[in-house]
This record gives structure tokens, C-alpha cells and sequence, in this order.
């Protein structure tokens, strides 16, 4: 339950292996980073992610402001947003399951 209900924190050049991370946050960034887990970034407010690689399974649900630029998605990854607001910036994503908004973006 890393980092759950936590504020305006950056993360950079790390490797997480975690559950239920960033539940319940609020303005986070992630840079250069690989985060490997379940149930990552659930009822999360503003999360940013920078050349960032996404590794795990249902990682997104219920999350408003979901921001990915320049990331990918390992291909076991389900790619699951339930409910959420999505937007990928310069982040190939060939399915996303399930969004309630998708922006795609090839540059910002």
C-alpha cells in the first residue's frame, strides 16, 4: 500500500514492485521509471507519468486525470482503465479497456 493518500510527491529513476499503490493520491509525477504491480493508481487524482514502463495487472480504475508521456505498456499488462480519464501523450497503446474519457496525444 505504498504512497496510498499521499500529496504532491515526485518520483524519479526507480523501479517499484508493488500492490495498490498511489490509492487515494493526489498529484503525483513519476519519471523514468518502471513500475511493476496490481491494483496501481486506483480513485487517484492527477497522476503523471514520464518515459515511464507500465508492468501489471488492472492498474487503473476510477482514476480521474491519468496522464502517460512518452511510456509503454508491457504487453502482459492488461491495460485496464476502468471508469478513469485517460490521456497518452507520445504513448503507443494499441487497446484500452473500458476508459470513461480517452485523449490521444502524439506531442505536448
Amino acid at each position: 500500500y505504498s504512497f496510498q493518500h499521499c500529496r504532491d510527491i515526485t518520483i524519479e529513476n526507480s523501479e517499484l514492485q508493488t500492490k495498490d499503490a498511489f490509492w487515494h493520491y493526489h498529484d503525483i509525477v513519476v519519471k523514468n521509471s518502471i513500475l511493476r504491480g496490481e491494483y496501481i493508481a486506483w480513485y487517484a487524482r492527477d497522476l503523471t507519468f514520464i518515459n515511464c514502463r507500465i508492468e501489471g495487472t488492472q492498474p487503473f480504475v476510477e482514476s480521474k486525470g491519468l496522464k502517460f508521456i512518452n511510456c509503454t505498456f508491457d504487453t502482459s499488462c492488461d491495460r485496464s482503465f476502468e471508469a478513469s480519464e485517460v490521456t497518452l501523450i507520445n504513448t503507443p497503446l494499441p487497446e484500452v479497456y473500458n476508459p470513461k474519457k480517452l485523449t490521444v496525444d502524439e506531442e505536448e
